[in-house]
């Protein structure tokens, strides 16, 4: 019984001790990615400010409401349009939003159409920071593996989902008069959201209570 106890709990010390140095980790890299993302920011707003990358995020919507129509026929009333956040695209380095279009059930409508989009310059402004990140994490952590670049970058992607969904709530008048140049039909209770795909979102209007 005495030798198991002994066992257990140098077991105990050894997962401190791992733990340890995964949080030291995650607080270099939270730091080091607090000082990148700034500047990474102020070059996104420049690139923002030319047409063609406005006329791309149009075409990706645009395209939304296409098939939407194609499928669902000109009489179906969409209740919602997600832009929603996939994690697995993230691990897979696909690196795209889902745009969900809902009938008035919202998910548990039959009516459902979605459609990728991949928002110029965030996702390679992403991959550019991350490499500068890890190159200097490596310096301190030179035994760095796979899986902890991974937490790491799962954590960092946040701030860059929150640019986006900043990009969208700005935007959200644009969105809304796309969808009616489309000849989509809009429920009178019709509503955008920003978040995780059949997750936790923020309706992008103001006042209104997030979507669970």
């Amino acid at each position: 019984g005495y030798s198991k106890k002994k066992t257990d709990s140098n077991q105990g010390g050894e997962d401190m001790k791992l733990a340890e140095p995964r949080e030291s980790l995650l607080e270099d890299g939270k730091k080091g990615m607090e000082e990148l993302f700034p500047c990474r920011m102020e070059k996104l707003k420049e690139e923002w400010k030319q047409e063609g990358l406005r006329e791309q995020m149009r075409g990706s919507f645009m395209e939304l409401f296409r098939l939407w129509r194609e499928r669902e026929g000109e009489r179906t009333v969409a209740g919602s349009l997600g832009i929603c956040c996939l994690r697995s695209s993230i691990v897979m380095r696909q690196y795209r939003m889902l745009l969900v279009l809902c009938g008035e059930e919202f998910y548990l409508d039959s009516h459902v159409q979605e459609s990728a989009w991949k928002p110029a310059g965030f996702f390679e402004g992403f991959e550019e920071d991350m490499e500068i990140l890890c190159s200097g994490l490596k310096k301190k952590y030179p035994r760095l593996c796979r899986w902890e670049v991974e937490s790491v970058r799962l954590f960092s992607v946040e701030y860059y989902y929150a640019a986006i969904g900043k990009l969208c709530k700005d935007w959200k008048e644009e969105i809304i008069k796309w969808a009616e140049e489309s000849g989509l039909r809009m429920g009178e209770r019709f509503f955008l959201y920003f978040g995780e795909y059949r997750g936790r979102g923020e309706l992008l209007d103001e006042g209104k209570d997030d979507v669970k």
